[in-house]
């Protein structure tokens, strides 16, 4: 049966309009390579010679039909500008300019939203509703309003429907992803699926407003105590899936600076609380605004600013937050070393890479800022450019890792038009510089060594049950060997030995760090000036140094 190939489809209108659209650029050849030529229209199939004449660059051509198929390839093709290490520069520079181009539904379709969703009219609900949007977007629009008890409230209205329409375009870039891994072999590495479903995760979670509130509670949290960011109040009674109300921000937008004139008003400023704020997101709290472009920050009065629209943000674990440090570090230094080895940690390498090569078009990158004073340089631009040549050996970085690179890239352009001597080397210098002190003190060490040893202990716990195994495969001829019952024997008994001193290690490690604690807290009795717990912690860490030294030696003496 013809249709054989779309079986999962609920919208094969949709895939032809799809098709249809993608020849009509110029993409024919990629339609004929996933075997769907057959399935265009004949009336569109002379778009295939046409288009073929057409003297648009290819990334203008994708960029023009992502956003006439709509908001779904928009969001998709937005996500795509974030990854260097997938696509060419060129390609990364003409999706970073696509825009939702739809027209705000009507005050019709947002009252009886707002009635379905929260039940009551919607005049009992807000004394004052803007008719037409304040901002509008393809999956929602923004109305300005205040509430029966005077407050001003902005309220984001999802659009009818979108929901659905965005369930079926996933439908058909799975199956477009399926086709690849089928036809085109060679972009498996890209890992065509994955893509997607990374796209679905952060799509559903764009249409998901609880969600949103939920960020803007948890950034609101971070920021609470802060003199120099404001965070928009979640009116929870008012909220759903689909409405999210929150506090009127009285503000302007960063990129609309040069409409205020106030004595208070200092662009240098403001670059540098918004930077500040941007390393404590990443580097302190782990969570941080991953679309902070001009229209998403405001500035209010004393130069303090206000982020708007939370519906993509990323995290940062501590793993990854050590990583970042490291790095930022190595590019400040210009350690090239170090910076390829923190590159090769931070990715996804699937096999074997030519280390070699890439240190040395690492060298190359780097060599163009050599002898460049640190406030011309780049950060951004510059670790763009690394992930960008990771993709020629096939170096795949987390999805977290790039977001949070764009996102850096995007603040360090805001601040270097808001102040022509801002650089974002030189502004985050002390910030890194404070990070890594904390990062070195013995409460941190401390707490770092109880985690990782607690890890450890895991690990060792059911060490032993995974040889015993491993052994009892090989005894029972499972895993077929030449070693003999005695020699099985002897490995075993080795590795008790050996899981022994580990495990007599650690503790003495650890009984050394809590008493070198014991000593920066100085507290409880003390001899000769030095806390009695510090000096048995010592003593009993010594005689058990004394005693792994002795084993060994042992040990190796006598086999």
């Amino acid at each position: 049966m013809v249709f054989n190939k779309f079986n999962g489809l609920t919208d094969i209108k949709r895939l032809k309009r799809i098709i249809s659209v993608l020849t009509g650029q110029g993409f024919g050849y990629f339609i004929e390579e996933l075997d769907l030529k057959h399935y265009i229209p004949f009336s569109e199939r002379t778009k295939l010679k046409k288009a073929k004449r057409e003297k648009k660059s290819a990334p203008l051509r994708l960029r023009l039909a992502f956003e006439e198929l709509g908001p779904t390839f928009v969001k998709f093709g937005q996500l795509m500008s974030t990854r260097p290490d997938l696509l060419p520069e060129e390609f990364i520079t003409e999706l970073s300019k696509l825009q939702d181009k739809v027209p705000s539904f009507s005050h019709r379709q947002v009252k009886e939203q707002i009635e379905k969703e929260l039940g009551k009219p919607i005049n009992h609900i807000f004394s004052y509703f803007s008719k037409d949007p304040i901002a509008s977007a393809s999956i929602g629009q923004v109305h300005k309003a205040k509430l029966k008890n005077g407050k001003k409230v902005a309220v984001k209205i999802q659009r009818p429907n979108i929901e659905k329409t965005i369930d079926e375009d996933l439908d058909i870039l799975t199956f477009f992803a399926n086709l690849i891994d089928k036809y085109i072999p060679s972009l498996e590495i890209y890992n065509p699926k994955g893509l997607v479903e990374e796209f679905e995760k952060t799509i559903k979670k764009e249409l998901n407003y609880e969600i949103e509130g939920n960020n803007i509670l948890r950034f609101h949290q971070n920021f609470k105590d802060s003199e120099t960011v404001v965070v928009p109040k979640i009116y929870q009674d008012y909220s759903t899936k689909k409405i999210l109300t929150m506090s009127f921000i009285e503000g302007t937008k960063i990129s609309e600076l040069w409409r205020i004139k106030g004595k208070w008003l200092n662009k240098k400023t403001i670059a540098q609380n918004g930077i500040d704020a941007f390393f404590k997101q990443i580097l302190i709290y782990g969570f941080f605004h991953a679309d902070p472009h001009p229209g998403n920050i405001f500035v209010l009065k004393n130069n303090v600013l206000a982020f708007l629209d939370f519906g993509m943000m990323g995290h940062v674990d501590k793993e990854l937050m050590q990583k970042l440090t490291n790095l930022f570090t190595a590019t400040i230094n210009k350690d090239i070393d170090k910076i390829v080895e923190e590159f090769v940690n931070l990715s996804l390498v699937g096999g074997e890479i030519d280390a070699e090569s890439f240190k040395s078009d690492v060298s190359d990158i780097v060599d163009e800022y050599y002898g460049i004073s640190l406030k011309k340089i780049e950060m951004g631009k510059m670790i763009n450019q690394i992930i960008s040549i990771g993709g020629k050996y096939h170096i795949i970085f987390p999805a977290n890792f790039v977001l949070l690179i764009k996102a850096l890239t995007t603040i360090e352009s805001i601040g270097a038009k808001l102040d022509p001597d801002f650089n974002i080397m030189e502004a985050s210098k002390p910030f890194i510089k404070k990070i890594a002190k904390r990062k070195m003190s013995p409460k941190y060490i401390f707490n770092n060594f109880v985690e990782n040893l607690s890890k450890t202990k895991d690990s060792m716990i059911v060490l032993p049950q995974k040889i015993n195994a491993i052994l009892n495969e090989l005894q029972s001829g499972k895993l077929k060997t030449k070693i003999e019952q005695e020699e099985f024997e002897e490995l075993e008994s080795r590795i008790d030995k050996s899981s022994s001193k580990i495990s007599i290690s650690l503790i003495t490690a650890a009984i050394i760090i809590s008493s070198t604690v014991i000593l920066q807290i100085d507290k409880g009795p003390s001899l000769f000036g030095i806390s009695i717990f510090a000096l048995i912690g010592f003593s009993i860490a010594a005689f058990l140094i004394v005693w792994l030294i002795f084993s060994i030696i042992i040990s190796k003496i006598f086999g």
